[in-house]
């Protein structure tokens, strides 16, 4: 098909395990999201700019090069399988306002799921919803919106970086276990509740970071110009800890627990 428009109060039902090609935009007007994926596919291959308007939950997507998948204003991808983006093809999710891209979990998910890809991939806001375990293994994130969490993030060898507009502050929030791999903060960033960081805690110079009462980190890195708030509770170090810039202990504790020698 070229463009699918579901309406305010329409629903488009796919065969269960059934494929739909779109080579246009695709607009989801129904407030509740009115596509029923059933572990559909469906592929973008339009060939250039195709956008997402509105609130829809994918099984399966495909973006074929050389097409680009773009997110309209306000809009919430979901998707409950893979999110293959192959030979070229793409995803614009920062270009317009406030869009999101939603984790979901069913029967049929794939035990972990991962971030659109292959490659390194930049977001605006990113949602895990209950039951999922998302992995970065292998990819780099870069959010220029919040990082929610309510399932499981294992960062496994993947980065996540936040680097959102100037002026605009960033959260790292929700109920569930976050583990980055390396986490870099460029931006003003205040975590809701405890993180851990397997291995660099990296606050540039152009970032300011507010960890939660419990959060872990391996090595901690200050650039000149960044800031780490300790004034929240209790933070935990096994590695090295490098300030060039300024550290706000506040009414906080430090606590190094590393298992071999430690550097300050």
């Amino acid at each position: 098909v070229n463009d699918v428009v579901i309406g305010a109060e329409g629903t488009l039902a796919m065969e269960n395990g059934g494929t739909l090609t779109v080579t246009g935009d695709w607009t989801d007007e129904n407030p509740a999201g009115g596509f029923d994926a059933n572990d559909s596919t469906v592929v973008f291959n339009g060939g250039g700019e195709q956008t997402f308007t509105g609130n829809s939950t994918f099984a399966n997507i495909v973006v074929e090069g050389p097409a680009t998948l773009a997110l309209g204003d306000n809009a919430n991808l979901g998707y409950s399988g893979d999110f293959d983006l192959n030979n070229g093809g793409g995803l614009d999710a920062t270009s317009n306002d406030n869009t999101t891209i939603t984790l979901v979990h069913t029967d049929n998910s794939p035990a972990p799921q991962q971030l659109p890809g292959p490659g390194d991939i930049v977001l605006d806001n990113l949602v895990i919803e209950p039951g999922v375990t998302l992995s970065g293994d292998g990819q780099n994130l870069t959010l220029e919106g919040d990082f929610t969490n309510n399932g499981t993030f294992n960062g496994g060898t993947g980065s996540v970086t936040f680097d959102g507009p100037d002026g605009q502050s960033q959260t790292i929030g929700g109920s569930g276990d976050t583990n980055f791999a390396d986490l870099v903060i460029s931006n003003d960033v205040t975590a809701d509740g405890p993180v851990d960081v397997a291995g660099e805690l990296h606050v540039t110079g152009d970032g300011t970071f507010t960890p939660a009462d419990g959060s872990s980190f391996h090595d901690v890195l200050i650039d000149a110009g960044g800031t780490l708030d300790g004034s929240d509770g209790t933070i935990h170090v096994t590695g090295d800890w490098n300030n060039n810039g300024s550290f706000v202990p506040g009414d906080g504790t430090v606590v190094f627990e590393g298992s071999e020698d430690q550097t300050i």
